[in-house]
């Protein structure tokens, strides 16, 4: 998976080509496309094995006549036009799934603490509805009553950092500054995640949205890192402070140390400048910036350094999909200087710490 061509959609105007690198980014207005792009690139890659979901599903082989049909299904809308023009370049050999699509459905999902089975919600985006069931099979062969995020809950492939990892944790389940664990508990009407405070139940009713959303992102980041070659995400920022969305970066970054490839669609201002460091440093630089600022292990940064292919980064706006991930910041070009009107450069940066990086290791002093 590298040069991918989507054509034969409705919401764009002309086809768009996207050159996945291990960190790609959308980044654009609601309701511009990034989603259905992130899906299609889904779809192309695996469409074998989107097919046999469908046959499983609707007890038929996928034929050309019920092409269509899937396809509105699989997006929820109509909005192929061109069947023929979009599956053309679709990948022949996609029977394995590799790509974990991680929705901005999440905090609805997770709402009553259980994820609803597929069938349960026919209308939702195919995606959507694969999430839930690999979210079940996975909860359901987790131990009761022992923290979910335990290590040894996990393979050694699924790991990554704990040092980071329990920051992410501490940062988002705690209150009043009281840790908060996660749990799966019996009930009369079948297991839960619960949280637990000193030997209290807080059920996810009672969570906090950013709660409910960094369960099933930080959940799929570990099913990820472990089984999937590709991890999706729509808007990781969500329901999260500044700090804990850092925390979620660099967990990102660790991944890519892994060899996994991340994708990612986001309107955070936190996420945006810290794709503007990255894209902004020497590559000498990088070491500095992944291990002070990311704070990552020493071991995790060489991996990353030496295999650094840069970042893929396109603006969705206006019907027109443009490749920014060269964008000078420094130009007085406003496209260029706000990477496509979407970051405000004239803020404050994040940190102290990024600015003297970034400074230090600048492109364009």
């Amino acid at each position: 998976m590298n040069d991918i061509v989507i054509d034969g959609i409705s919401i764009w105007d002309k086809p768009l080509h996207i050159k996945l690198k291990p960190l790609t980014v959308f980044v654009g207005p609601q309701g511009s496309g990034k989603s259905i792009a992130s899906m299609t690139i889904y779809l192309l890659e695996q469409l074998t094995f989107v097919k046999n979901q469908y046959k499983h599903i609707w007890g038929k082989l996928i034929d050309d006549s019920l092409i269509p049909k899937m396809l509105t299904n699989f997006f929820g809308t109509s909005i192929v036009e061109q069947p023929d023009d979009l599956l053309k370049h679709a990948k022949q050999n996609g029977k394995k799934e590799q790509i974990l699509y991680i929705p901005a459905h999440r905090n609805m999902l997770l709402l009553y603490g259980w994820y609803p089975p597929a069938q349960a919600i026919p209308d939702y985006p195919f995606v959507v509805r694969r999430f839930t069931d690999i979210m079940l099979k996975r909860l359901g062969n987790m131990p009761v009553d022992e923290n979910i995020f335990l290590t040894k809950h996990w393979s050694k492939k699924s790991r990554i950092s704990y040092t980071t990892f329990n920051k992410v944790l501490a940062s988002i389940y705690t209150s009043t500054g009281t840790p908060m664990f996660i749990k799966l508990v019996q009930t009369p009407s079948g297991p839960k995640v619960v949280g637990e405070i000193e030997n209290n139940f807080v059920p996810v009713s009672a969570w906090s949205t950013g709660q409910r959303e960094a369960f099933s992102l930080l959940f799929g980041l570990l099913l990820g890192t472990g089984k999937y070659q590709y991890i999706f995400i729509e808007e990781p920022e969500l329901g999260l402070h500044t700090k804990a969305q850092v925390y979620i970066f660099s967990l990102l970054l660790e991944a890519i140390a892994k060899g996994k490839h991340i994708l990612f669609s986001t309107h955070s201002q936190a996420f945006l400048q810290m794709l503007w460091a990255i894209a902004s440093v020497k590559k000498e630089g990088l070491h500095r910036l992944f291990t002070e600022f990311f704070g990552l292990k020493k071991h995790t940064v060489t991996k990353l350094v030496q295999n650094w292919q840069g970042i893929s980064v396109y603006m969705f706006k206006d019907r027109i999909i443009k490749d920014i991930s060269h964008l000078d910041t420094l130009k007085e070009d406003f496209s260029h200087e706000q990477w496509g009107g979407e970051g405000d450069w004239g803020g404050l940066l994040l940190d102290d710490k990024l600015f003297e990086i970034v400074n230090s290791y600048s492109k364009y002093k």
